[in-house]
């Protein structure tokens, strides 16, 4: 099996972990555009690179919900953040749209080292995140508090919502999905 065919395997079976941890009418309403999407979408040239804080990758816990990224994480194209000024020391995300096209829809791996944050931000587009490994406090959906959240567990952000993430521990890796 060759990188693009591990990328697909492993993304397909992120976006049916997503579909069946969807608990409200806009998270299974984008996980199934999502299932769609990565079922159709062409390939697209890439080539892997990576960033410092992934010299760390040994220290993310392995769950029921990574389904297998230790396996392609090296394979990836691996970016440091804009948000941050950390140059891919402390975070790293990786672009799925620079393997697929997705159309509309964004899609990525935030990978964010043990006991970092990645800053409050807001955007336009709604997003959600499912937390594949890690624990953290997560500031999502309008609220103003951070709360424990852990793997398997959805987040829903409307447009405009102010939100932002404090690893815990051990690094944390969640996929997040932006749409119109």
């Amino acid at each position: 099996m060759n990188a693009t065919d591990n990328f697909r395997q492993f993304i397909h079976r992120c976006a049916q972990g997503l579909l069946r941890q969807a608990g409200t009418t806009e998270t299974l309403a984008a996980a199934q555009i999502f299932v769609e999407r990565v079922q159709t979408a062409p390939s697209r040239h890439y080539t892997p690179q990576s960033q410092p804080v992934l010299a760390g990758l040994d220290q993310l816990p392995q769950t029921g919900f990574d389904f297998g990224f230790h396996h392609i994480a090296a394979e990836l194209p691996w970016r440091h953040s804009s948000r941050t000024t950390d140059e891919g020391h402390d975070t790293a995300l990786g672009p799925i749209n620079e393997m697929l096209d997705l159309g509309d829809m964004i899609a990525g791996l935030l990978y964010l080292d043990s006991n970092r944050q990645y800053p409050l931000h807001q955007h336009t587009p709604q997003e959600l995140y499912l937390i594949m490994a890690g624990h953290g406090q997560w500031r999502y959906g309008g609220d103003q508090t951070y709360r424990s959240k852990q793997p398997g567990e959805v987040i829903y952000n409307h447009p405009n919502d102010l939100h932002g993430i404090n690893a815990g521990d051990t690094p944390l890796l969640a996929l997040y999905l932006l749409w119109p």
